[in-house]
């Protein structure tokens, strides 16, 4: 695994630990909170179509529980 992808998952973990922390936290509500906030800054740097059809692919390996393919870059 690339080291952005190990730290993004040091962030994600340490984000659930703090929301475990948190009594009046729901942790898959955070999930969904970070999901969005990462969607709205990939919006600032890259094209809707772009987003989308990364989003279209994780729908895809997500129905044929498949692995999700990371690329790097666009």
């Amino acid at each position: 695994m690339a080291g952005e992808y190990q730290l993004a998952q040091k962030k994600i973990d340490e984000g659930l630990e703090a929301a475990r922390a948190d009594g009046g936290m729901d942790e898959d509500t955070f999930a969904r909170a970070l999901m969005y906030q990462l969607l709205e800054h990939n919006k600032k740097a890259r094209t809707k179509k772009d987003v989308i059809g990364e989003l279209e692919q994780y729908i895809i390996d997500i129905e044929d529980d498949g692995q999700q393919m990371i690329a790097r870059g666009s």
